[in-house]
């Protein structure tokens, strides 16, 4: 259902002349990266590099997220009520909405097999998309 949502605001927003924004990054080999499942991940900081946004999120739980900014440009951190639809053992979306209700809409694609992932923003009429990867963050 999400999916159909965000799918008819994306194109709503492309039939009204609302600008989309796309950054993307290339993937590393498969050699390099980790495979993770959603359920590997609970607990764990992620780096999630889009470009110029770079976040570390930790999902707290199935219903729950922490995020953390690295350019105060996209935001600083917060915690969030999410919704995470299960798409295979290695793909799922998160989306939520920033600041209890009352921020932008988020919406996260996420593969783990791959170490990609692809994030839409909805801000007020407008949408930004940014693609890039998704890995475990290492241990200081």
């Amino acid at each position: 259902m999400l999916i159909f949502f965000a799918m008819f605001i994306f194109y709503s927003c492309q039939e009204n002349g609302v600008k989309t924004e796309t950054i993307k990054k290339d993937v590393s080999t498969a050699a390099e990266k980790e495979t993770l499942k959603f359920t590997d991940i609970i607990g764990d900081t992620l780096r999630y590099d889009v470009g110029e946004p770079v976040f570390d999120i930790v999902i707290s739980s199935d219903t729950t997220l922490y995020w953390k900014s690295l350019n105060p440009k996209y935001g600083t951190e917060d915690h969030e009520k999410i919704t995470v639809i299960p798409i295979s053992e290695h793909e799922n979306m998160v989306s939520y909405v920033e600041n209890d209700g009352k921020g932008p809409g988020v919406c996260w694609y996420n593969d783990f097999a791959r170490g990609i992932t692809t994030v839409s923003v909805f801000v007020g009429e407008g949408l930004m998309t940014f693609s890039g990867t998704v890995k475990r963050k290492e241990a200081k």
